[in-house]
């Protein structure tokens, strides 16, 4: 009975140590070079908005369950309060992405007065 409860703890050491040697591997493998996520935003359950860098490029993409949607595209400049915020100023991506909502909606107004 000792033997198997001690063969049993060893597999369990066996089997814990491989899969933190794995993920580490899977971890450094799985690092991107040419795509970065610089910010990363709830939305709800299931409902992400992301801010990826591709290349020399940005681009605002919304996750759902089962989709993806590439939403827009921005300039680095207008990425800037976003940057900076990592970088302790108190700008906050939410109020960022209200703004770039509100700046939408605006231009939707004109279209539909004219």
């Amino acid at each position: 009975m000792i033997s198997i409860i001690g063969a049993f703890t060893l597999v369990l050491i066996a089997a814990y140590f491989t899969a933190k040697i794995i993920s580490q591997k899977s971890a450094v493998f799985m690092k991107g070079k040419n795509i970065k996520i610089i910010e990363k935003q709830s939305l709800g359950v299931n409902k992400l908005l992301y801010i990826v860098n591709i290349g020399s490029k940005y681009y605002i993409i919304a996750t759902g369950k089962n989709e993806i949607t590439m939403l827009d595209t921005i300039e680095k400049e207008e990425l800037n309060p976003v940057i900076d915020m990592k970088n302790n100023i108190t700008e906050k991506f939410s109020s960022y992405f209200d703004k770039k909502i509100d700046k939408e909606n605006y231009i939707d107004k004109d279209e539909k007065n004219d």
